[in-house]
């Protein structure tokens, strides 16, 4: 008796379904472009399939810098900048903003207890530039009629850090792009707004290249990008006025800064191109 119910306990360890009978497996949710906005910052969703490779999971990110509001002037720098992003649906143009540029500890403090989220690392930073042209332009023009595209420093991190109330050191807390200064040259920075523009027989400069302000006759228009390979704009720019150039002076290493979400911090805002 013993005997046969062993056999029989082999026989079913061994049985498998058969391959056709089996559960399908769930495929991965399809990752799209798609947009959101939280405390009046607009963010959009990088997928794996705007850079194969390198993206290897979906996350939000803010489209443009966090932004001042009334009465900062007085206490932290707040330049006016062109920050490239994919347009939102409707959108036709992108309008000049201020950006906050302040120091690490408290950048890091708005993201994760304002946003519920966190500073970006620096390889989701690239991804974001080089996947959906996510580039913080600083405008400026010289006396030779030339205008120049600098790039305004942001803060990023080695890994994601998510304790609220401190930045570690582990962080490893650096500026986005390595090479870039937070000087701003208030007299000749300039406040633009982007539009869309083909590029055929256009002139399409990024981010540290110059080009004249007025073409020659016969010249190509001047257009601007994030990279190479994303969409060019054109720019209509004005000086700043008076009160504008006001800002505060500090020898504090600084930078303008953007946060990365959850999803569930975006719920009931998104909206999909």
């Amino acid at each position: 008796m013993r005997a046969r119910t062993l056999s029989l306990a082999i026989t079913l360890v061994g049985c498998e379904t058969p391959p056709e009978h089996r559960a399908p497996v769930p495929a991965p949710a399809r990752c799209e472009r798609a947009f959101a906005e939280k405390l009046g910052v607009p963010f959009v969703r990088v997928c794996p399939s705007d850079l194969p490779g390198a993206v290897t999971a979906p996350f939000w990110i803010a489209a443009a810098p966090v932004g001042c509001t009334g009465g900062e002037h007085e206490t932290i720098a707040c330049p006016p900048i062109v920050a490239l992003a994919p347009s939102r649906p409707g959108a036709t143009a992108i309008e000049p903003r201020l950006a906050q540029v302040i120091d690490a500890e408290p950048a890091h403090r708005t993201c994760t207890l304002r946003f519920g989220g966190r500073l970006p690392t620096t390889a989701e930073r690239a991804q974001a530039r080089d996947a959906v042209g996510l580039v913080t332009l600083l405008v400026t023009e010289d006396t030779n009629a030339s205008r120049h595209l600098d790039v305004l420093p942001e803060w990023t991190t080695a890994e994601p850090c998510l304790v609220p109330a401190t930045l570690a050191t582990s962080c490893a807390v650096r500026r986005f792009p390595l090479d870039t200064s937070d000087d701003v040259a208030w007299t000749r920075v300039r406040s633009c707004r982007a539009t869309p523009a083909p590029r055929e027989g256009a002139l399409v400069i990024t981010p540290q290249e110059s080009c004249p302000i007025t073409p020659p006759p016969q010249a190509p228009r001047c257009l601007v990008a994030a990279t190479p390979a994303t969409r060019a704009f054109s720019l209509d720019c004005r000086a700043l006025r008076g009160d504008e150039l006001a800002h505060p002076e500090t020898t504090a290493s600084r930078a303008a800064f953007r946060c990365v979400v959850p999803e569930g911090a975006l719920v009931g805002t998104i909206v999909t191109k």
